[in-house]
């Protein structure tokens, strides 16, 4: 082959390369850090700037809302490292782990955490406070990525 058939042809090629790469990446909050991830570390942050007991980094045990379902690994280490300046996150298999005999350990934060859901520009999260076993509060909060970072829209909403 021709040394300069062969130079176009790598150029060709390496154009084509970035052009793919380019059209494969966004700006949209899911590439910036995924909408799940994001959204949780916000929710994180709003229970922990209104926990009734403020402390300098409280422990806040998260589950996954609902029988059956699960947070993905990936998705857990994105949240702790998130949050990781307000709070320690801890993800629990087993209720028993965020519980002592006075309710959540060590004066913590407990979070059952529903999907994200996509709605148009906006992301809901529906997630339960649990203070015991028996005792528990609903909320919907509703976010949008806005500006490279995840900001409530609104007030969260307590449904009961």
């Amino acid at each position: 082959m021709l040394p300069h058939l062969a130079r176009r042809r790598g150029i060709l090629c390496l154009l084509s390369a970035m052009l793919l790469v380019g059209a494969c990446t966004s700006d949209s909050a899911e590439q910036q850090e995924g909408p799940t991830s994001g959204a949780y570390v916000a929710v994180v942050q709003w229970f922990v700037e209104n926990s009734a007991t403020p402390l300098d980094r409280p422990i806040v045990f998260l589950e996954a809302r609902g029988e059956g379902l699960g947070i993905g690994l990936e998705t857990q280490a994105a949240v702790v490292a998130g949050a990781d300046d307000f709070a320690e996150v801890r993800f629990i298999d087993d209720r028993l782990e965020a519980f002592d005999d006075e309710g959540v350990r060590d004066d913590g934060i407990f979070i059952a955490l529903g999907p994200v859901i996509e709605d148009g520009v906006r992301f809901n999260v529906e997630c339960d406070q649990i203070f015991t076993e028996d005792q528990s509060t609903a909320w919907l909060f509703t976010l949008r990525f806005r500006e490279g970072a995840w900001q409530l829209a609104g007030v969260p909403a307590e449904l009961g």
